[in-house]
């Protein structure tokens, strides 16, 4: 009876290793692909397809547009920079064929992320939720508290409270991570350079006669107003040419690397910074056909320029501050 049982002990540890670990327990493998990430995959599919030779400033705008809102939905799934190469990389590559990090978490945002599409949220209120900046519920709430006539600038601040009150509660819970993200970066202040009125409006802080000379020009060319693309640069980067967001967002119009891309520009040089700006803004315009849902759709996305326009959401956070400087410069 002791040899077998000597047997027995022998053959158990060979026997306990082909048993498989339970799925729930069994670590997450080290990249996700499609069928892990259906979430990114559906907000993959919404990027507008590329029309080369169309040649229309629309087509481009809304392409770019579209790009920005898959970015910014793919930073908050996958915890990357919105810059970073992966994600980057993500516009031009199936899912299937890049590493992307994969863990309990990635899997779980991507989750709320699909169900959240479905539901016809913003690409800009999906990131607020998924990021823990604001909840569904807050969101929802202002949606009924709109549906029952409330005024927007109730809703808004009320979206604007649930913001700061999280932020709070994430700054106490992690209060070495839960810093304030640094301002655009701002060039050395210039000498002043003599100021053209018909150039640049009383309000305006661009003092570059270069860049003022181009923003006149390229406003002309796509038929923008200028004065509301000084007021946009002013809101913007503050007229710093070498302005960089936190985000990655860059130069005096603060393009992401991947939309200046589809523009067909390079960010850090200022001219082509304007020119790709002004065209998107273009675009935008002749799509929304006015300047409040056009300025909306720049900062947050034609998703959510829609869902405002459709009385479904409200201007808040960031998005609403853009408004208010630029109103504060331009008459929107």
């Amino acid at each position: 009876m002791r040899v077998s049982w000597l047997i027995v002990a022998a053959l158990l540890p060979p026997a306990l290793a082909a048993v498989p670990t339970p799925i729930s327990a069994q670590a997450p493998p080290a990249t996700c692909g499609s069928a892990a990430l259906p979430g990114l995959e559906a907000a993959r599919a919404r990027l507008r397809p590329e029309t080369p030779g169309a040649g229309t400033v629309v087509l481009t705008a809304l392409r770019a547009a579209s790009v920005d809102e898959f970015l910014q939905i793919a930073a908050v799934i996958t915890g990357l920079a919105p810059t970073a190469p992966a994600i980057d990389e993500l516009v031009r590559s199936p899912i299937a064929t890049l590493p992307l990090p994969c863990s309990a978490a990635v899997v779980a945002r991507d989750r709320v992320t699909y169900a959240l599409l479905l539901g016809g949220y913003s690409a800009r209120e999906i990131a607020d939720i998924v990021s823990g900046r604001l909840s569904k519920r807050d969101i929802d709430d202002a949606q009924r508290l709109l549906m029952a006539g409330q005024r927007e600038a109730v809703v808004a601040a009320f979206l604007d409270r649930a913001l700061q009150a999280r932020a709070r509660r994430a700054e106490r819970a992690h209060p070495q991570s839960a810093r304030r993200s640094p301002p655009p970066r701002k060039a050395a202040p210039r000498a002043p350079a003599p100021r053209t009125p018909s150039v640049v409006p009383p309000a305006a802080i661009v003092t570059d006669a270069g860049i003022q000379a181009a923003i006149l020009r390229l406003a002309r060319q796509y038929g923008v107003d200028p004065g509301l693309v000084q007021a946009m640069v002013a809101a913007e980067s503050g007229g710093a040419a070498d302005a960089v967001s936190h985000k990655g967002a860059i130069g005096l119009m603060q393009l992401m690397p991947a939309t200046a891309r589809m523009l067909g520009v390079d960010p850090s040089d200022p001219i082509d910074n304007l020119r790709g700006g002004i065209a998107y803004l273009a675009g935008l315009l002749a799509q929304f056909g006015n300047t409040r849902d056009a300025l909306i759709a720049y900062n947050a996305g034609p998703s959510h320029a829609e869902r405002v326009r459709g009385g479904l959401a409200v201007l808040y956070g960031e998005t609403r501050k853009y408004l208010d400087t630029i109103g504060r410069r331009y008459p929107l």
